[in-house]
């Protein structure tokens, strides 16, 4: 169970989604995890409160199950995280699920879609580190494989409009054409370089269109 990570994702959602501390959680992951990939990344637990009791922006619970799904660990989602229960230390944390009705979450499932999808196009997707693309105050960039996710951290900063922020250092080829599949908006790829719209703190997962023809996703 990756608590290392569980701390300060917690304190980096929960601070106006200042994302410094998390970066440099997953800096030093390496350093003090034999092996990141086989530790189990969550937000919440049956002896921990429930993140939505702890962070009740959407916007940056959003970003949050993004993180969970699709970062370098073995995601752990914890039932009712789906519906967003509040409950805070054990025992309110262990509430029977049938009192709350069975609600699913779209963002989770698409999350869980894609993650398959990027293993069955790359069999070490799930056993090879993610790349550090960019960071600063609210965002972290990283590639994994061919999918790239964007953390974004500035769901609070309601004055923020949204902007167009150039990533470098990707894998992709000029030309290329990827999908954004939370928005399914298309973005066409530099040579290694790909600019994305950043959407009043809306996270962004891009995947190449070819990886998601035939999956259903985005209707493709």
């Amino acid at each position: 169970m990756d608590y290392v990570t569980y701390f300060s994702t917690l304190r980096s959602f929960s601070d106006a989604g200042r994302l410094g501390e998390l970066y440099d959680a997953l800096i030093q992951l390496p350093v003090k995890l034999t092996d990141v990939t086989l530790s189990g990344r969550f937000l919440e637990n049956h002896d921990q409160p429930r993140f939505a009791g702890l962070v009740n922006d959407t916007g940056l619970r959003q970003n949050a199950f993004v993180f969970n799904v699709l970062s370098d660990a073995i995601p752990i989602v914890y039932y009712g995280q789906e519906s967003f229960l509040t409950g805070g230390n054990d025992p309110l944390n262990r509430e029977a699920l049938w009192d709350y009705g069975y609600t699913g979450n779209d963002l989770i499932k698409t999350l869980n879609k894609v993650r398959s999808i990027a293993i069955s196009k790359d069999p070490k997707f799930a056993t090879t580190l993610s790349t550090y693309l960019h960071h600063d105050e609210f965002q972290i960039f990283y590639q994994k494989g061919q999918l790239l996710v964007g953390l974004n951290g500035q769901s609070k900063q309601r004055d923020v409009s949204p902007y167009d922020l150039t990533i470098q250092g990707t894998k992709y080829t000029a030309g290329e054409l990827l999908i954004e599949v939370l928005s399914c908006q298309s973005v066409t790829a530099g040579a290694g370089e790909v600019v994305v719209n950043m959407r009043e703190g809306a996270p962004v997962v891009l995947l190449p269109r070819t990886a998601l023809t035939g999956s259903g996703v985005c209707n493709l």
